[in-house]
């Protein structure tokens, strides 16, 4: 059986001049589960634009209509990371996608037999993150993930996202 190479959007980020200030604009202006609400914020360490790079980034990630919503206000507005790049030359609004792929390996490869490589990429205990910037070709960015996180993602015993 063949194999969606893109499967669902689960995720949309946005990147945020003050992550308060648009959370707060978000609870007034949006109708969404608030109890949802969970604070992301973390450390990052990986390679952007074929460089080795630590910044830190305050974000939030809630269940909007089914979809993961991500916030992500960089903590250095001058850095040199994917989120402070876009914040600083397209201002705030929409980041990426994050689109499940039910084989990532044939996706990624499909990716670099096009020339894509990824603009970001980083590993962790939890896996490996590549983000694409596909805005000349397509339009916008994509990460994809083997695995869905947040509402569309895995649940625990008692039917809670894990």
């Amino acid at each position: 059986m063949e194999k969606d190479r893109c499967k669902q959007i689960f995720q949309v980020v946005c990147v945020v001049h003050d992550l308060d200030t648009a959370l707060a604009n978000w609870k007034r202006l949006v109708d969404f589960r608030q109890s949802s609400i969970k604070d992301i914020s973390v450390d990052c360490t990986g390679m952007y634009q074929s460089r080795r790079i630590h910044f830190r980034m305050k974000a939030v990630r809630f269940d909007l209509g089914g979809i993961d919503m991500k916030l992500v206000e960089p903590v250095d507005k001058d850095g040199c990371d994917p989120y402070a790049d876009i914040l600083r030359t397209k201002g705030q609004g929409f980041h990426h996608l994050g689109i499940y792929t039910e084989d990532l390996p044939d996706l990624l490869g499909q990716f670099a037999a096009s020339g894509n490589a990824p603009v970001y990429e980083e590993s962790s205990s939890t896996g490996r993150y590549q983000l694409f910037d596909l805005t000349d070709t397509a339009g916008f960015m994509m990460a994809p993930f083997a695995q869905m996180i947040g509402p569309c993602g895995p649940r625990d015993a008692c039917g809670r996202t894990v």
